[in-house]
């Protein structure tokens, strides 16, 4: 029989909550009941809210906290699973020590990139840091340390049989997790494209060279072969220093006896910091670049690749530590205390963490701050710099990428402009590119990137060259009202590209139907007119960052736009209507103060024509 609510009985048909109930009473005192006045929104009589009531904020933190505890429980039975495969897999691998296991084996021993610079860092890794974070690898082979420079980073011929197992789930443990399986897939792409580029600073441990590092002690397991190595490394490069990267702490302490500084990816860049070089007074001749290559005093002209990795490398590091305190800030801002709850992902960060957390916080967070059209720059870095991304390192790469990450960074600075980590980043980025366009001109000497940016480095003026022309005598000096006239020719030509195919789709609506060989030939002109778009649109936009009186003392800035502006019509293979402009011309054009305003509108009405441009491909490619 079951009574009222209000009878004050309870029914005896269920008495199997009674216990529960009694015990609560008994611990808690009389059951209160909830308030009569249930909550009607905030539109009906508001109540200030008292912030002062750190009682029950606590409390709901303390269930959050709760929460988040079991959630850590989960990630350690995740790394116990972690465990379990790659401890199978080292009990196989065991067994097999000097066997070709998969790609990256394979690819190693047919494919053994030569290693001929002598750093001061050796890094060597651990099979866990590959599988748990390879983000974190990849920040820590472009990380500059202070008493050591650009490290080269080891992987052991074990850790490659490790990672072909791992991957191809040759054991049971390891078909329990997909999510290890692809971690291992990602490493050895990520590896194996670093071999095949004959990255300098990646290096491999071939069979051979594991064989004969088993001199130095027996192995009884797999972590003793990753020691070998390390002291392998030791004994060849006595002016070096080895460190061990691994997430296993008895490996630490064994590399710890051994006299072999080891570190977990949590306190690798703190314990770095603790450690000295072993030759800290070595000449500029055996370590003029910390590029990682013993160089000449003069680098070639035609081969800035180390030069270019430098910028590279510096560029990542100035960008995550800018936007690691841009986002630290920001979050703070927006939620206060608990913005470590809420971040997308937790610190330490690596460069990918910082751009994610970027792009997940942009509505709620960055969006309301930043101009809208700078979500497609981060859109781009979070594609750029994901970790198993390569691409090839070249001039006009690294302008790009510096005109994205100085467009947002440039974008922070206007909201804190106190921020040390942010105006560093800017002056370096600034002076980075002013060094890629002057390596682009060839009229520039210099030996390390940290020489150029103390401005040690002998420059050698850039000499104004006559664009996209072979017989100067030839050339009709062209006034500033006849570069404005091509600059509307060229925006002519576009438009009517666009009119034209726009008018063959109305046609296709009307009709049912279109000459297919029209739409051909239009989808052949349009391939070659995005890049030529491309690559005026970018220098357009670096000519008129600089102000009038920077471009008026240095004709190099607009060097290239004048290159981009005489090619237009021989890419597109189409007859010039006008003459060929000097970069004296572009110059005066852009060193006007009163012309600022048209250039900035011209510069809009180009990014509608491309985006314009962009959306008529893809209706091609629709099949409209």
């Amino acid at each position: 029989m079951v009574q009222p609510n209000d009878s004050g009985y309870l029914s005896m048909g269920d008495t199997s909550n009674l216990s529960n109930i009694t015990m609560t009473i008994k611990n808690n005192g009389p059951v209160k009941k909830m308030a009569a006045n249930p909550w009607k929104g905030v539109h009906e009589n508001p109540v200030s809210i008292d912030h002062n009531r750190r009682e029950e904020i606590s409390m709901e933190i303390d269930e959050v906290q709760q929460v988040l505890n079991k959630e850590d429980e989960r990630q350690v039975e995740k790394m116990d699973v972690s465990d379990m495969v790659l401890k199978e897999v080292r009990d196989t691998v065991k067994k097999c020590p000097c066997e070709v296991i998969g790609k990256l084996t394979q690819a190693f021993t047919t494919h053994h990139p030569e290693h001929s610079v002598d750093q001061d860092l050796y890094i060597v890794i651990d099979t866990n840091v590959f599988i748990s974070n390879l983000a974190f690898v990849e920040d820590l082979r472009d990380n500059c340390f202070e008493n050591f420079g650009l490290p080269v980073l080891v992987i052991p011929w074990v850790v490659m049989q490790e990672l072909d197992a791992l991957k191809s789930n040759k054991s049971s443990a390891a078909s329990m997790s997909m999510k290890i399986g692809n971690s291992a897939r990602k490493a050895v792409g990520y590896i194996y494209q670093c071999f095949q580029d004959n990255h300098q600073r990646v290096i491999g441990q071939s069979a051979t060279q594991a064989a004969g590092a088993s001199r130095e002690f027996q192995a009884e397991c797999n972590d003793d072969r990753i020691l070998q190595t390390c002291m392998q490394y030791q004994k060849n490069h006595l002016n070096s220093s080895v460190v061990l990267l691994t997430n296993d702490k008895n490996l630490m302490n064994k590399a710890r006896v051994c006299k072999i500084p080891a570190f977990d990816r949590f306190l690798f860049l703190n314990g770095m910091k603790s450690l000295q070089p072993k030759c800290p007074n070595q000449s500029d001749k055996n370590k003029p670049s910390e590029a990682g290559a013993s160089c000449p005093g003069e680098v070639p002209t035609e081969d800035h690749s180390l030069i270019l990795d430098e910028i590279l490398c510096k560029l990542k590091m100035w960008l995550k530590d800018a936007l690691s305190s841009v986002l630290e800030k920001e979050m703070k801002i927006a939620y206060d205390d608990i913005w470590l709850e809420i971040v997308y992902r937790k610190p330490p960060w690596t460069l990918s963490d910082v751009l994610e957390c970027f792009k997940k916080h942009w509505f709620a967070v960055f969006g309301l701050i930043y101009q809208r059209r700078l979500s497609t720059v981060v859109d781009r870095l979070c594609a750029r710099f994901k970790p198993v991304i390569h691409f090839q390192v070249s001039i006009e790469t690294l302008l790009y990428l510096l005109n994205d990450c100085l467009d947002l960074l440039e974008e922070s600075n206007k909201h804190d402009k106190n921020d040390s980590h942010l105006t560093e980043a800017v002056t370096g980025m600034k002076k980075c590119e002013q060094l890629c366009r002057d390596l682009k001109t060839g009229g520039v000497k210099v030996k390390s990137v940290d020489e150029y940016l103390e401005g040690k480095s002998s420059h050698a003026e850039a000499k104004t060259k006559v664009c996209m022309d072979k017989n100067k005598n030839n050339v009709d000096q062209l006034s500033v009202e006849d570069v404005e006239s091509k600059l509307t020719n060229i925006w002519d030509v576009v438009y009517f590209c666009c009119e034209d195919f726009q008018n063959m789709i109305d046609s296709k609506r009307e009709t049912g139907s279109a000459d297919p060989e029209q739409m051909h030939k239009m989808f052949l002109v349009f391939q070659k007119l995005i890049p030529a778009l491309d690559a005026i649109r970018y220098e357009y936009e670096q000519a008129i960052r600089f102000s009038p009186e920077e471009v008026m003392k240095k004709a190099a800035l607009v060097h290239g736009l004048c290159v981009q502006l005489n090619g237009f019509y021989i890419r597109l293979n189409l007859q010039a209507r006008d003459g060929v402009l000097e970069v004296a011309n572009v110059q005066a054009l852009f060193g006007m103060e009163s012309k600022r305003q048209m250039l900035k509108d011209g510069l809009d009405h180009l990014d509608k024509m491309i985006h314009k441009i962009h959306e008529q491909v893809r209706m091609m490619k629709g099949g409209i």
